[in-house]
């Protein structure tokens, strides 16, 4: 069975989102069949040797952890993965090239013009409790509505269109893994109007 995001019994879990611009598309894997292989590996130096073995058609990011508390963020191309750099307190992505092969006016025209003011509220959100974060606050982080309507819980609206995502454009999930306590809090549609259901796997 194909799928996007989910974790499995060994913790590794991962979650993707697209990525404006870059490398143009290929005669290659879809994104959706090695979504599914990574939920068969048992860490992140797994996945990684997935990536590289497995050219994909098109570009995504990768946000990924596994039960040892591992925790890594990937820019799959269809050049191959790329790693941001300066990932050394937390891990943060939107919509937007990070790292530094692909992160240009260029790609950055391309793009949702909202990532840019997304991912920086979301660092602050984090910065704020750092070292101290639970559960609640990244469920709170997640139904954030500084920006609003094109906030991290993102709302329809009936502002101008975006290369990639019209004003209809809102959040359809919210997802928060435990990877070493082989859990994920899934919230269908806007987390400020739904709530948070946790799923356990064994």
């Amino acid at each position: 069975m194909a799928t996007s995001y989910g974790i499995n019994e060994h913790g590794v879990s991962h979650f993707a989102n697209a990525l404006g611009g870059g490398p143009s598309w290929k005669f290659a894997l879809s994104h959706y069949p090695l979504k599914r292989l990574i939920l068969e590996q048992r860490s992140l130096r797994d996945v990684l040797r997935l990536m590289r073995e497995f050219p994909v058609c098109s570009n995504g990011n990768y946000m990924l952890a596994d039960g040892s508390g591992a925790i890594l963020d990937v820019e799959l191309t269809s050049d191959g993965p790329f790693v941001p750099e300066l990932q050394e307190r937390f891990l943060v992505h939107s919509n937007h090239y990070l790292c530094s092969e692909h992160a240009c006016d260029a790609n950055w025209q391309h793009s949702l013009q909202d990532s840019f003011p997304r991912l920086d509220r979301m660092r602050a959100l984090i910065d704020s409790k750092f070292g101290s974060i639970t559960l609640a606050d990244m469920q709170r982080f997640l139904a954030d509505h500084d920006g609003h309507p094109v906030s991290i819980c993102r709302h329809s609206h009936t502002g101008p269109e975006g290369p990639m995502l019209g004003p209809a454009g809102k959040t359809v999930a919210a997802l928060i893994a435990e990877p070493e306590q082989r859990r994920m809090h899934v919230a269908l549609g806007n987390p400020c109007e739904n709530p948070f259901v946790t799923y356990s796997v064994t």
